[in-house]
């Protein structure tokens, strides 16, 4: 949180307390401040997210969140392929021009269910169209785990979408769940389906003047 420093907060309250009756505050100016930004999902598919099994997006201060309906991978099981599934989603923002964005930072929300000796694994990848660059993370899970995880990306190297542009940003992420030496079960999901917790990826976004 970023604090006044009190020699600045006094010179406020004496400007405030100065100001003659009747005199109008000045407007702050509004220039600087980021567009107001809507997400628009385009597109979505894979193993781990079939039109019957959707994918929505939310928009947030500053944050986009992708949260899937039914996105799971578990083994042992009896579904051929069951512990390796991907899901690709491409979006875009829709926002006033001479604005850019940026992902600066990316937090995610599983839900896992790893006995000893079994593991899991998500992976994410995630670029703007016809950019040439891409952000990328590995995230690996040895159990025992159970219940809710979280943790996060922060960028080290910043791509920013072209200048005014409603440029497509695709997302795609991968989970994988491997059964220990003796059949142990791996769950790894970003489900919000029979669930109390609310599985979910967040982009906290940037914005700069173009």
């Amino acid at each position: 949180m970023r604090r006044r420093h009190p020699t600045r907060v006094a010179a406020l309250i004496a400007t405030v307390a100065l100001a003659p009756l009747g005199a109008q505050p000045a407007m702050a100016d509004d220039t600087d401040k980021p567009p107001a930004a809507h997400p628009r999902l385009i597109s979505f598919g894979g193993s781990g997210c079939k039109k019957n099994e959707g994918v929505k997006v939310f928009q947030g201060p500053d944050t986009v969140s992708l949260v899937y309906s039914k996105f799971t991978a578990e083994a042992p099981s009896t579904e051929p392929h069951a512990n390796l599934r991907e899901c690709a989603v491409k979006l875009a923002l829709d926002f006033s021009g001479g604005w850019q964005w940026s992902v600066v930072k990316t937090r995610y929300t599983l839900n896992l269910s790893i006995a000893e000796g079994a593991k899991a694994e998500h992976t994410s990848r995630y670029f703007f169209e016809d950019s040439g660059e891409e952000s990328s993370s590995n995230q690996m899970f040895e159990g025992p785990k159970l219940g809710e995880t979280r943790y996060a990306d922060q960028q080290n190297v910043t791509t920013w979408s072209r200048c005014g542009s409603s440029q497509q940003f695709q997302i795609l992420n991968t989970l994988y769940a491997e059964a220990g030496p003796q059949g142990q079960k791996a769950h790894v999901s970003l489900d919000t389906q029979d669930t109390s917790i609310e599985s979910k990826i967040v982009f906290d976004l940037g914005w700069r003047r173009c």
